[in-house]
């Protein structure tokens, strides 16, 4: 870290892309619990904490022990930044990223998907969506694309996964404010935008 901030004093850099989501009250069987608590116990100690803080969040049901969505994670980690110090999303002091989301049975729906797109949203947190299910073999984009049997007259065609990020990439305008109950547990959420030029509003709910 302190060779590459000397040698590019400007370079942009994010850790630490650990798995399991960066909570620091993770459930006890969570093998990233430690690990992530340790890490930032070295970086507040020696002056390596990351300008971009970015984790994997792949479970398998929204109905676990531990959710680690944004709405639960990032509240508890701000708390965890702030009694160490460090920089914190609120203040402006870190950005966040989770480089991998979406990649498991109950996120990988229309629904699922939109409710990623809100809470990426919500928390203004850059997310990359986890391609890996049958990557090598019949590439789909984590469920963006099917493949047609037999392959024609083309080999894919999208389904409504795809549809669902076809319709946010449309939203232009202003974000709207979007509330949802203080008491909800269940997953859901929605992004809405207005565009006054364009006389449009959109919602996405999932």
């Amino acid at each position: 870290f302190k060779r590459l901030r000397h040698a590019l004093p400007s370079a942009v850099i994010v850790g630490p892309s650990i798995w399991g989501g960066a909570d620091p009250e993770v459930a006890p069987n969570n093998r990233s619990a430690g690990l992530f608590n340790q890490w930032l116990d070295e970086t507040a100690a020696n002056g390596t904490f990351p300008d971009v803080l970015s984790w994997h969040v792949l479970w398998d049901s929204f109905d676990t022990d531990y959710n680690p969505s944004p709405r639960f994670e990032v509240p508890r980690l701000e708390a965890a930044l702030s009694a160490r110090g460090l920089p914190t999303p609120s203040s402006g002091g870190v950005k966040l990223m989770i480089n991998e989301y979406g990649g498991d049975k109950s996120q990988n729906s229309p629904a699922s998907s939109a409710w990623w797109l809100a809470q990426l949203e919500r928390y203004d947190i850059a997310g990359c969506r986890a391609i890996f299910a049958k990557c090598c073999v019949d590439p789909n984009l984590s469920g963006m694309l099917s493949v047609n049997d037999p392959p024609s007259p083309t080999k894919y065609t999208t389904t409504h996964i795809f549809d669902v990020y076809a319709a946010y990439a449309q939203m232009s305008g202003k974000l709207a404010a979007v509330s949802i109950a203080a008491d909800q547990t269940a997953p859901f959420d929605a992004v809405a935008a207005v565009d006054e030029a364009a006389k449009a509003a959109w919602v996405l709910l999932g």
